[in-house]
Parts: structure tokens; C-alpha cells; sequence
């Protein structure tokens, strides 16, 4: 389970990173695509003088190219004149250039820009939460499988351990015939020590007949109440009812 729950954490803490990752590469884009809006203003307002000063620069070169004939003097200076408005030019070029190339595509804003990041990033946090649902359902499915394996291992090994409820029952059930047997074994013990009293109180007063009365009335009462000992008893009460039998024809007749 601690396996399960630190591979989820590690799993979320890598979505997360890459989100901000994410989120920080959108914003210097951005970034980058305000500063290119503001480099195309510059250019435009810089290809704007440049417009204006087309004419007169083609005049100038003009006039520089009928005068150059004509005198020797001013060819270093109207060469130099030339080399800067060539240079100009050049400059005024490669700003058309650069302004068609970062020319942005028609209908685009920076609102339908910030819109299109948020949507973007809504629907990759909706599929990293689908994602870390979908681990964690798959942990959960992976962890109850493996606690139903464990207890049926534990349920059908060798040596398992009954439930308690099995447990406690056969604890009672023992104690129960324990008791029983205890109690049983007193009633034999005190009963048989009666029966012996009776007998030797029949023995040294010689009463046979009230022996008779007492013991039979005795013994059918216990008897009565407790049929499944009743056996041995009965069988004691033959044989000294016997035995007392025997005594009291010997003390009649001989």
C-alpha cells in the first residue's frame, strides 16, 4: 500500500512539473510575440520616414548624377551622398523584408492568442486529473486484489487460524463438557459416599427394612431427576440392596 501511495505522489509531482513547464513555455511565447509586435511598430513607423524620404532621395540622386559630369570638385561629396542614400535604401529594404516575414497571420489578436493558451491549458489539466484518476483507480483495483489474495492464502494455507467466532464457540464448548464432567464426577463421588453411609449405618444398627424405605426413596428421586446417570446407580443399589438382602436372612435365620 505505501508502494502504491508513494508512486502516485512521485507520478502527481511529474504532472504538475511538466504543467508549469507547460505553462512558463506558453508565456514566453507570449513574450516573444509581444516583443515582435512591438518590433513590427518600430518598423512600420521606420519604413513610414523611410517613404517619405523616397522622393527625395531619388531627386538627389538625380541631380547628383547630372552634376557629377560637370564638375570634378564635388565627385567626393556627391559620392558620399550616393553611399548613404544607397545605404538608405538598403536599410529600407531589408525593414520590408523583415516586416513581411514577422507580419503576423490575418485575424490573429492577442486576445484569440490568451484564449487559445487557456484553452489549451484547461484541456491539459483535465487530462492529467483523467490520467491521476485512472492511477489511482488502477491502485485501488491493484490493492483490494491483492488484500483478497492475502486472505484467501491466510483462509486456505496449512496451520490457519479458525475465526474468532469459532474460536470462542469451541472455548465454550470445552469449558462446558468440563463442567459437565466435573459435576458429574462430584454427584458420582457424594452419591456413592451417601449410598456407603447408608450402608454402614444399615450395618451397625440393623435396621433392613427402613435401609429399604430410605435409600429406595432416595435413589428413586435422584433417579428421577437424573435419567442418565441412573444405570451404575441402580446397579450399586442392586447390589447392596442384595448385599443387605443376604445380611438380613442370615440375621433372621441363623
Amino acid at each position: 500500500m505505501s508502494c502504491c501511495s508513494s508512486t502516485c505522489s512521485l507520478c502527481r509531482k511529474q504532472q504538475q512539473h511538466a504543467q508549469q513547464q507547460q505553462v512558463q513555455q506558453q508565456l514566453q511565447q507570449q513574450k516573444a510575440t509581444h516583443l515582435k509586435q512591438k518590433d513590427l511598430f518600430i518598423n512600420n513607423y521606420f519604413l513610414k520616414q523611410c517613404a517619405s524620404l523616397g522622393p527625395c532621395m531619388r531627386a538627389g540622386d538625380s541631380r547628383i548624377r547630372s552634376s557629377s559630369s560637370s564638375s570634378s570638385s564635388s565627385s567626393s561629396s556627391s559620392s558620399s551622398f550616393v553611399d548613404a542614400a544607397v545605404l538608405l535604401a538598403s536599410i529600407c529594404a531589408d525593414t520590408a523584408e523583415l516586416r513581411a516575414q514577422l507580419a503576423p497571420p490575418r485575424g490573429w489578436s492577442f486576445q484569440a492568442a490568451a484564449a487559445a493558451a487557456a484553452a489549451a491549458e484547461a484541456a491539459a489539466a483535465a487530462e492529467a486529473a483523467a490520467a491521476a484518476e485512472a492511477a489511482a483507480a488502477a491502485a485501488a483495483t491493484a490493492e483490494t486484489a491483492s488484500t483478497a489474495a492475502a486472505a484467501a492464502a491466510d483462509g486456505c494455507g496449512e496451520g490457519s487460524a479458525a475465526p474468532p467466532i469459532l474460536q470462542v464457540i469451541n472455548f465454550l464448548v470445552f469449558f462446558n463438557f468440563l463442567f459437565f464432567y466435573f459435576f458429574l464426577f462430584l454427584f458420582y463421588f457424594f452419591s456413592f459416599l451417601f449410598i456407603l453411609f447408608l450402608f454402614c449405618f444399615h450395618l451397625l444398627l440393623f435396621t433392613y427394612f427402613y435401609f429399604f424405605f430410605i435409600s429406595f426413596s432416595f435413589l428413586f428421586i435422584y433417579f428421577y431427576f437424573f435419567p442418565f446417570i441412573s444405570v451404575p446407580f441402580i446397579l450399586l443399589y442392586v447390589f447392596f440392596s442384595f448385599y443387605s438382602f443376604q445380611s438380613l436372612l442370615y440375621f433372621l435365620f441363623v
